[in-house]
């Protein structure tokens, strides 16, 4: 009896879910979801000078000329990226040093010209985006506040005074970002005594979405009564683990709960049954709060990145487009979305002195002004984009029965993808659920077939590739394996 070729798709990553549906997987990494199969991820790449210690916040924003600028925030300091050192200069108030906590951020929010940046435990700070000044205590004496957004013509405090007055939110006078006298000129502190301490805020032209830990409220700007906002529950039960983790997209948002992923208003779960379970068997949950999350908004893909049980990070990603998930493994330790800042020629001379020095292409998103791209730190504060060469990306098969009640034997299989370099694979079969897995050796493909041969005898199989990290590759979308009627025992 001669082989039978099978094409046996990549699934998609449903880690959740049973290890005996074909039309899923249970080990997919360092890829991502595109239509009819999966595609590479680009690495994160730092250069020029970083931080001096690790990121607490990040934030791009546009002056009045036009141009992108990005500022960032340690536990001790606040910067502005220099584009023409590619280095990052220090812009903290003249009093001295702050002192972020551990598990907090540095939250940021542009309105007009002044970027507004709260950390919980200092004076709220500002700046003018347009000048080269560094930061000074925000005028009209706000409460020091954890988070910090905005509503319509009003910026928007929350959670307060260390955490002394956690379920409290504030909105500054209508357009004038300086003034927090309350009754006056619509300016409003209201406490929302249920549902937990405020973890974030989502906000709109009318009015927005306050995040509780237990609770979602909906805040509308008022005009027919004795406050600016009012507001109604919208979720009771769901709320987020932290403001870091809300990830705002144009009209819409994502969010980590205590119970997994959501998406919207209406708290649609986008998670159940797919990978809640596996991030809270994954995650180390104490530092589940400190959870960062930002958008790729080239690649549709909602990115969180989170500590592991085992002190790693690991990121996680929803598309949105696709109903998909992924996941990978970096270097990055924070994760932020915004525009690019620009660089001139001369800029680029003081990152690499030459072309092949360089850590993108010169083509490249992370080398043009105001371009939407997905930005990273690493443990050490190195400053970079996700825009380096392709990760190694790992695609599972789940288990898989060639001849439904059968035992079959498997000669050797193909990966399907255009990679034509850097690919291994191996294989295992087994005779019953819950056998352990007798993986082979790693095979190399043949260079003419591409075809990995090893002889693998079983009722179910399960196949992996690897494509190696660097190689140039634009989509995987299954194996194709060489089959036939095994004998029975």
């Amino acid at each position: 009896m001669s082989f039978t070729p099978k094409t046996i798709p990549f699934g998609s990553f449903a880690p959740d879910q049973s290890d005996y549906d074909p039309s899923l997987a249970d080990n997919i990494t360092g890829a991502m979801p595109i239509a009819n199969g999966w595609g590479p991820i680009a690495k994160f790449t730092s250069y020029g000078s970083g931080l001096p210690t690790a990121c607490r916040g990040y934030v791009t924003v546009r002056t009045t000329a036009g141009s992108y600028a990005a500022y960032a925030g340690t536990a001790t300091k606040l910067y502005k990226y220099n584009t023409g050192t590619s280095s990052w200069d220090e812009k903290t108030w003249a009093t001295g040093d702050y002192a972020v906590p551990t598990g907090y951020n540095w939250s940021f929010f542009q309105f007009g010209n002044t970027l507004i940046a709260c950390n919980g435990f200092d004076s709220n700070q500002s700046v003018d985006v347009d000048s080269s000044d560094v930061f000074a205590a925000l005028a009209g004496s706000p409460s020091i506040a954890r988070y910090v957004g905005g509503m319509g013509e009003h910026v928007v405090l929350s959670n307060f005074n260390a955490g002394s007055e956690p379920r409290s939110l504030q909105v500054s006078g209508f357009g004038n970002a300086e003034y927090w006298t309350d009754g006056q000129q619509g300016s409003d502190k209201q406490e929302f005594p249920i549902g937990g301490e405020l973890t974030g805020f989502w906000g709109h032209e009318h009015g927005g979405v306050v995040f509780q830990r237990n609770m979602m409220q909906a805040v509308t700007l008022s005009s027919d009564s004795n406050y600016t906002f009012d507001r109604h529950v919208i979720q009771n039960n769901i709320g987020s683990v932290g403001s870091s983790s809300i990830i705002q997209f144009r009209n819409t948002f994502f969010f980590l709960s205590d119970g997994g992923f959501y998406q919207g208003p209406d708290a649609t779960p986008i998670g159940d049954e797919w990978v809640n379970r596996y991030l809270l068997d994954n995650a180390d949950l104490t530092s589940l709060p400190n959870t960062v999350g930002a958008t790729d908004p080239i690649n549709k893909i909602a990115w969180w990145i989170y500590l592991t049980s085992g002190a790693e990070y690991e990121l996680i990603g929803y598309n949105w487009v696709l109903n998909r998930w992924c996941r990978a493994d970096m270097d990055a330790t924070f994760i932020a979305s915004g525009n690019t800042p620009g660089y001139t020629l001369e800029g680029l001379s003081a990152i690499s002195s030459t072309l092949e020095g360089l850590p993108y292409s010169l083509d490249s998103r992370a080398w043009k002004g105001g371009q939407l791209a997905l930005a990273g730190f690493d443990s050490s504060g190195n400053f970079g984009f996700f825009q380096g060469a392709n990760l190694a990306a790992t695609f599972e098969t789940n288990d898989v029965a060639l001849i439904p009640g059968r035992r079959s034997l498997v000669q050797g299989f193909r990966l399907i993808s255009d990679a034509v370099s850097g690919v291994t694979g191996k294989i295992a079969g087994r005779d019953a659920p819950g056998q352990p897995l007798e993986w082979s050796d790693s095979i190399t493909p043949n260079s003419n077939s591409q075809k990995m041969t090893k002889l693998t005898r079983g009722r179910t199989h399960r196949i992996q590739n690897t494509i190696a990290e660097g190689t140039i590759w634009s989509h995987a979308n299954g194996v194709e394996a060489l089959f036939k009627q095994a004998g029975n025992r």
